[in-house]
């Protein structure tokens, strides 16, 4: 069958994305460009906040419409929704015709086929003691791609849905990863991103996080590594050393705070205080200099007092945030926050959110107006296509997104590309002679 696929939320969601397309491959079934050319469409979903559900359910809305004079399109939605939703979620979007969690994408070809000879609604989105790792393969022309270390998560922050939609962590084994690498670097690939819910506790048959850096700094042909995402509490001094010591290692890291103040912190089970995470990060820029770093903040959490907010923003103005992912407080079914007292307006919680947003704005400008002028390296990942004109987009060992004039011949090369100028978080500027 002819299936399109569309994918919402985080990096692990991307390289979920990646086995449902490798199982849906290897059962037979052909994507298509469009949901209209298909007779499969595939949802692989994000909970994590109420507006990323918000966002699945008005995309949902529109492929009803679109199956009522479709004839017949078959509608399956996985991912942290499935398992969070599982039970009403029939009821709320009686446009779906299978539901499948994260654990069980190996079985998506079976319900299909089960649903398309009974007509019955087909729904497993339990945890599993496993998970799929292996037989991806490269995809053809794949400069950048995520690799799965782990999955789950053991933290229980009281605000967070993932244990409840991915289960206990689980590592992947060490030689089960390094295989996915080099198969993707004699593919052609140049750069892996090592995923999971908290990589640095990952612990793959007695191998730890940075072991596994190590080992993955031996794969021939990978010339970048990064990670994601990382726990502010177990961002140790080994980390911070292999990091240093390391030429493919980026000098990024997305270390999330969510709020600077120590009440909030504790009454999201964080496990660190800001004090101690602001100390992890001098440690960090002690040893690698320069080093970008990326956060979460969340602004309203219950009981968010001002005094808290201005701690947030506090910490903000000291570490000067390469990116920030800045959200909303919106209570998860299920977790403890959920039931919390305290609750903010939406009023209140938006003119704290806004107020974030401006200065991280301001920060930003400040950064990226200094960086004009100066040669950076930039892994080329091909054409882009937001900008009009024949241009290139790579991204610095900081992370940050270069746009650039070229060939797309270019595409996997490590270009020296000299800044000429700043549009919102974007930097373009010319290869440098």
């Amino acid at each position: 069958m002819l299936y399109h696929l569309l994918t919402f939320g985080c990096q692990m969601n991307i390289y979920d994305s990646q086995k449902i397309e490798s199982i849906m491959s290897k059962s037979g079934h052909s994507p298509v460009c469009t949901p209209e050319e298909a007779e499969v469409i595939l949802l692989n979903t994000c909970s994590i906040r109420e507006k990323a559900e918000n966002k699945v359910f008005s995309k949902l809305g529109r492929l009803a419409e679109l199956k009522k004079t479709g004839g017949g399109k078959l509608i399956a939605l996985g991912g942290c929704m499935a398992s969070l939703r599982k039970e009403g979620l029939f009821r709320r979007a009686p446009m779906v015709d299978i539901l499948f969690g994260p654990d069980n994408m190996e079985r998506l070809p079976a319900m299909i086929a089960d649903f398309v000879s009974t007509g019955a609604r087909q729904a497993e989105a339990d945890f599993a003691d496993h998970t799929i790792w292996d037989g991806l393969g490269p995809i053809e022309g794949q400069v950048s791609a995520p690799v799965g270390i782990a999955k789950g998560c053991d933290n229980h922050c009281s605000y967070c849905i993932v244990p409840y939609t991915r289960g206990p962590e689980i590592s992947r084994p060490a030689d089960s990863v390094l295989a996915e690498v080099r198969s993707l670097a004699s593919g052609g690939c140049r750069e892996v991103i090592l995923v999971g819910q908290n990589v640095n506790s990952y612990k793959g048959g007695g191998v730890d996080f940075p072991a596994l850096l190590r080992l993955v700094e031996n794969v021939d042909g990978i010339v970048r590594i990064r990670f994601m995402t990382s726990h502010p509490k177990d961002l140790g001094d080994e980390l911070i050393g292999v990091m240093a010591g390391s030429k493919k290692i980026c000098p990024s890291i997305h270390l999330p705070i969510q709020a600077g103040g120590d009440a909030v912190l504790s009454a999201m089970n964080r496990g660190y205080t800001a004090e101690e995470y602001l100390d992890k990060v001098a440690r960090l820029k002690m040893a690698v200099p320069g080093a970008a770093i990326s956060t979460d903040v969340m602004v309203g959490f219950p009981g968010e007092t001002e005094d808290d907010f201005q701690k947030t923003m506090d910490v903000m103005r000291e570490v000067e945030f390469d990116a920030i992912f800045l959200f909303n407080y919106s209570p998860r079914p299920g977790t403890p926050s959920a039931n919390f007292e305290g609750v903010h307006s939406r009023e209140v919680s938006q003119s704290r959110f806004d107020e974030a947003n401006a200065l991280h704005k301001t920060i930003m400008a400040k950064k990226l107006g200094g960086m004009v002028g100066t040669t950076h390296e930039a892994l080329c990942l091909g054409p882009q296509t937001e900008f009009s004109g024949k241009k290139l987009h790579g991204r610095t060992p900081h992370n940050h997104l270069v746009v650039f004039d070229g060939d797309s011949k270019l595409k996997g090369e490590t270009l020296k590309i000299t800044i000429t100028r700043v549009l919102g978080y974007n930097l373009f500027g010319v290869m440098a002679k």
